[in-house]
């Protein structure tokens, strides 16, 4: 695993050495639960106060935003049936939350100064219904400010291999960028992060070479 320290923010991304994290619909789900319990534990935090996004497909939006739900525990059939979202915002340090991601972009949104940190699984659906941009107004109507705002990107799939036809075929990160700009945020507080699945294969798992049952995650706490 990786871990980035910034002031006031732990940020872990795992990778294949660390195992599968994917807990639903994974036929080794106990092995899984146990990679995850190792990730929190990198966050100094039990593995009950480590909020999970639960993302879904097949709705009709993918801008679903919590904010400071109640963790709930490792039972693994509550975690397959946890709250979907496709974000969760947290207010304090006790909480860490955990994204597993194969190819999507994860979107790290810390406000330092008013302490308020959000996790969004930003891929092709959440981008292309502006999530990006409606994350940074869900943090502001919890008290953020976006010109303090950063934005820490996962590794994700580039566009030649995860093209966004939409925007004319720009990567998952491209577009998340100018909808951070234009919600505000300067552009020298996104940081995109500089390994592509594409070009790392032997590091995250991805749909496009991997079982579709094995995840990587990132996982983000404040300090």
């Amino acid at each position: 695993m990786t871990i980035q320290e910034h002031p006031g923010l732990r940020i872990i991304v795992s990778d294949k050495r660390d195992g599968n994290m994917r807990i639903t619909n994974n036929p080794a789900p106990i092995e899984a639960l146990e990679n995850q319990t190792k990730i929190a534990s990198a966050l100094d935090l039990p593995f009950t106060q480590a909020l999970r996004i639960n993302t879904t497909y097949g709705r009709p939006s993918y801008t679903e935003y919590l904010a400071n739900p109640d963790p709930f525990t490792h039972n693994i059939a509550e975690i397959n049936h946890a709250p979907v979202s496709d974000g969760i915002l947290v207010s304090n340090s006790d909480t860490g939350i955990i994204l597993t991601l194969a190819d999507c972009l994860g979107i790290v949104l810390f406000d330092p100064t008013n302490r308020l940190l959000m996790l969004v699984h930003s891929g092709r659906r959440n981008i292309g219904q502006d999530g990006p941009k409606l994350a940074v107004e869900f943090m502001k109507q919890h008290g953020a400010d976006p010109s303090q705002i950063h934005a820490y990107f996962s590794p994700s799939a580039d566009a030649d291999v995860y093209p966004l036809y939409k925007y004319d075929n720009k990567s998952q990160s491209e577009v998340a960028t100018e909808q951070l700009l234009a919600a505000g945020i300067p552009a020298d507080h996104i940081h995109p992060c500089d390994n592509d699945i594409s070009s790392s294969y032997n590091l995250y798992w991805s749909n496009h070479q991997d079982d579709k049952s094995d995840r990587f995650v990132i996982a983000v706490r404040m300090t």
